[in-house]
């Protein structure tokens, strides 16, 4: 409270802003010395001439904006530093990775690494509100620790928090997509991008590179063209919020999809399914070309079988026809449907290590570089350690008997941010590689401990009698080196992989007031079998909720006059409540790898990976070949992209009112009650002499023609699928020959 107090006497002069501040996307100036991202697909002067002349494809053009949406964690920017010994300091900071916030405290003060210890319990959510952002408290609570030589403990309050750190970036897209007119697929896409930064650029080049990355999400576009322009704006500092750069590429594009579909008067459905990339396509690739990501050539996809499968078991066209009757015999309340999919490109990064100790009561600890903040790290830990000393050594240790420790530098140092959903698996894998390790050191003393048991009566050694022998040694004072350390860096095949997935929504629009009432989601995400799926599914149901807070509720509100931010607390910024959870909530952790295509990627860079290893010239702890812990994958980000189907399906109740066309209904996001009701009865209406004049709908929904069956996608694809097994001996024997030669080994 005297903190607070304090703060607040605090006056700054000579900062009012001369003129009004600049919030607007498109209207806002580059940073200095930026200039335009540009990604493509295809041949650039080919996608011009397409525009130039269109010939018998319709043009479609179109905006897009997006506000901003702030990460709301529970445990706000916090940090506590201590002056230690030596000129040294302890530093307690809620962080998502200890590697950056050290070097920065060590270059801005000029100590050496070494004598800052970082350390962190846990994390009470981040959502990558404490990758970047934790650094600048961080720094301050050092300095004035080490100049003052007390402890220092620096937490900003929830209006202080929401204002300096400006979440999600808003943006502005502007668009141009030449059609088949009849189909509705897609020959070509120029886009225009206005990227909102805030005041400083964060990490906002990476996420603009992720956008590029995935802006064609599961669909085949031959030509595209997308210009990217970082702005500056006067508002706080954006950053990674959950899905950075892929969840605002996915609405790009759906709502592209939607507008097509209500120009060409198709079903959104048919427009998605048409434009598919084909199940089985040789050497297929998603994302742009012309970034620091390259385009990931899609191996294991089985996405459209998922798709059917959704539209099977959801009864999705049953649904719809029920949605249709209900909206037919209510006038004030409308319904809509709709079914999207996504695709979420992961990135593992970095490295993260992990030490592993038994004890001598049989107890152990593990400490890793990966930070806990729910997302369950340490339960995934502790359950692949005990899956391979279970396994090795033939005993049956139980999760009890793990202490987590500390993330600390002083404990284990190296390590990446914990981010992007690939955390929890990179040091899954380091702990795996500490437990093979440490599993032969122990089963020199099987046959010890099994004397001991039978010492006792026992039949079989248990792992209390492992441990015991292994301590017991040849005298009192003999000690087995019962720790190992693991590091995972993923090798060049394993740094990029793909997931999928879908889903089904159904809203309730109040038509007098504008509100929205998720009535029925099912979500369907490929990640094969879960390490944990109690677990998963608990990240898979958040992240959804999450996305659909940007889509219906949250926007950061600045003053146009002056640039201060309006929203800063719960009274003036509304996340989602129990109450705008899907009253019908399904999730589907399906396993789709029977299903899935190999289109060559698999085959070709495992020939290489495999002869590389061989040969000795790169080496890597794990085993060969190990793309996934446990064959999971990421879900902590990835179903975010999931929720979009919420804002098509409110399009598709707005639209059953009739007081709007298809062709020209823009979806503001989010989709307030306010800005919903200004789309059914007019900007700055009231509902006084216009309930009874509700209008007839404009036209009928587009019907379904003779050829088309709704839900069911083709997965015929290439007939080179038949050559992957001699491709694969051509590159792997041409590798070995090749390295052979130079070596001189021939």
């Amino acid at each position: 409270r005297l903190a607070l107090i304090a703060a607040n006497m605090v006056k700054l002069k000579d900062l009012t802003l001369k003129g009004k501040p600049t919030l607007d996307p498109r209207t806002a100036p580059q940073p200095d010395g930026y200039t335009p991202y540009d990604f493509f697909r295809g041949d650039k002067k080919k996608t011009d001439n397409m525009f130039d002349n269109p010939e018998e494809l319709k043009e479609i053009t179109g905006e897009f904006e997006k506000k901003s949406q702030y990460h709301f964690y529970i445990e706000p920017q916090t940090c506590t530093a201590f002056p230690d010994e030596d000129g040294g300091l302890v530093v307690n900071l809620a962080c998502q990775g200890m590697d950056s916030p050290r070097t920065m405290i060590s270059s801005y003060l000029g100590i050496p690494q070494n004598h800052i210890q970082m350390n962190a319990r846990r994390v009470g959510g981040a959502f990558g509100g404490k990758a970047s952002r934790c650094i600048p408290i961080a720094v301050l609570s050092s300095y004035c620790a080490l100049k003052y030589e007390r402890p220092v403990r620096f937490v900003l309050p929830r209006e202080v928090d929401m204002a300096i750190n400006a979440g999600r970036q808003e943006i502005a897209c502007d668009y141009r997509a030449l059609v088949d007119e009849k189909t509705g697929k897609i020959k070509a896409l120029k886009l225009k991008l206005h990227y909102a930064q805030g005041s400083t650029k964060d990490i906002g080049d990476i996420h603009i590179q992720l956008f590029a990355n995935t802006i064609d999400s599961v669909y085949q576009i031959d030509n595209m063209f997308l210009r990217a322009y970082m702005k500056k704006t006067h508002d706080g500092p954006s950053t990674s919020v959950r899905g950075p750069g892929h969840f605002e590429a996915v609405l790009v594009i759906e709502t592209i999809i939607d507008k097509i579909a209500g120009v060409c008067g198709l079903l959104p459905e048919k427009v998605r399914e048409v434009n598919f990339l084909p199940h089985k396509k040789f050497l297929a690739t998603q994302g742009l070309k012309g970034g620091i990501i390259p385009p990931a050539l899609v191996e294991g996809n089985g996405f459209i079988p998922l798709w059917n499968r959704l539209v099977r078991e959801s009864k999705y066209w049953e649904r719809k026809a029920k949605i249709d009757e209900f909206n037919r015999t209510n006038k004030y309340r409308k319904r809509g449907i709709a079914i999207t999919p996504a695709r979420y490109g992961m990135i593992r990064s970095g490295g993260h290590g992990a030490r592993v100790d038994v004890l001598a009561d049989g107890s152990l600890q593990i400490a890793t570089s990966g930070t806990e903040m729910g997302q369950g790290l340490h339960t995934k830990l502790g359950q692949t350690a005990l899956g391979v000393l279970n396994k090795k050594l033939g005993v049956n240790i139980t999760l009890d008997r793990i202490k987590f420790l500390n993330q600390n530098t002083h404990m284990y140092c190296h390590g990446a941010v914990t981010g992007g959903s690939t955390g929890s698996e990179m040091t899954c894998f380091a702990v795996e590689e500490a437990c093979f390790k440490l599993a032969p050191k122990m089963a020199k003393f099987k046959k010890l401990a099994q004397k001991m048991a039978q010492e006792k009566g026992k039949e079989k050694y248990d792992w209390g009698d492992l441990c015991a022998a292994g301590y017991k040694g040849l005298t009192p004072f003999w000690k087995p080196d019962f720790s190992e350390t693991g590091f995972y860096r993923p090798e060049i095949k394993d740094i990029l992989y793909e997931t999928y997935g879908a889903s089904v929504a159904e809203v309730e629009l109040d038509v007098l007031t504008g509100e929205t009432k998720p009535l029925y989601a099912n979500l369907m995400f490929d990640c094969a079998p879960c390490l944990n799926p109690a677990i998963d599914m608990g990240q898979i149901e958040g992240a959804y909720v999450m996305g659909l807070g940007q889509i219906l509720l949250e926007q950061r509100r600045h003053c146009k006059d002056t640039g201060k931010l309006l929203s800063v607390n719960t009274w003036s910024y509304k996340p989602p409540t129990m109450y705008d959870i899907p009253e019908e909530f399904h999730v589907n952790i399906v396993d789709m790898r029977k299903e899935s295509s190999h289109n060559g990627w698999d085959y070709v860079m495992g020939a290489i990976s495999n002869t590389v290893h061989s040969l000795g010239l790169f080496h890597n702890a794990f085993r060969k070949g190990s793309r996934s812990i446990k064959s999971s994958r990421a879900t902590g980000e990835p179903p975010v992209l999931f929720s979009y189907a919420v804002l098509s399906a409110l399009r598709n109740a707005i639209l059953s009112t009739g007081r709007t066309h298809s062709g020209t209904l823009k979806m503001p996001i989010p989709a307030t009650p306010e800005l919903v009701s200004d789309i059914i009865w007019g900007e700055g209406q009231t509902l006084k002499g216009v309930v009874a004049d509700l209008k007839e709908p404009v036209g009928e929904a587009p019907a379904v023609t003779a050829d088309y069956q709704p839900g069911k996608v083709t997965t015929s694809g290439s007939r080179m699928g038949s050559l992957m097994p001699i491709l694969f001996l051509a590159v792997c024997g041409a590798a070995t020959y090749f390295y052979a030669k130079r070596t001189k080994i021939l």
